[in-house]
């Protein structure tokens, strides 16, 4: 066994995808998703291709989606929030995507920047209160106040550009739906 700690965005899909198929080209098969952890089994090198796909859905429809992609050969690996793993061997000529469409990825993407838009949005208004509105924090210069104030403002510019590259991401799909 092998775990790996690595961080990959909501916008970065095709980015760990790929990562998890050159694991598997040298012989680390996905077992377990964690919070930025890898956990991988040691068997032989496949040519292996891994998809993520954002499920936002009831449990119950869940399992039928799940179902679903394991009769068209999708092996269902493990989730993380609503990211579903699935994975198959590749084979040359057939279809490598778990979806056919690019408007069910844009659906997701939507999904996911959206919540990024509203984090960032009380962030930004618990930053206005500290630091303009409420007149004991505003004034205060104590360095716990200041690290408060310095990690909201970084949490804030975080997850407004994750919400920038998940628009980016959602662009470039929407070019291919039209």
């Amino acid at each position: 066994m092998k775990r790996i700690r690595r961080v990959f965005f909501a916008w970065q899909e095709l980015e760990e995808e790929k990562w998890l198929k050159s694991m598997a080209a040298q012989g680390w098969h996905l077992r377990k998703v964690g919070w930025c952890v890898y956990d991988f089994i040691k068997g032989e090198p496949e040519d292996i291709t891994y998809r993520l796909y954002s499920y936002s859905g009831k449990e119950m429809d869940l399992q039928s989606c799940v179902r679903l992609f394991e009769d068209l050969g999708w092996e269902w690996v493990d989730r993380l929030f609503s990211w579903q793993y699935f994975r198959k061997p590749h084979k040359e000529g057939e279809q490598d995507e778990i979806l056919s469409d690019n408007q069910s990825k844009w659906d997701a993407l939507k999904r996911w920047r959206n919540i990024t838009l509203i984090l960032g949005l009380m962030n930004l208004f618990n930053f206005i209160n500290i630091t303009l509105l409420n007149e004991g924090l505003s004034r205060s210069t104590s360095v716990p106040t200041v690290m408060i104030r310095i990690l909201i403002a970084v949490v804030t510019g975080l997850l407004g550009y994750g919400a920038y590259r998940i628009q980016q991401r959602m662009n470039e799909l929407k070019d291919s739906i039209l």
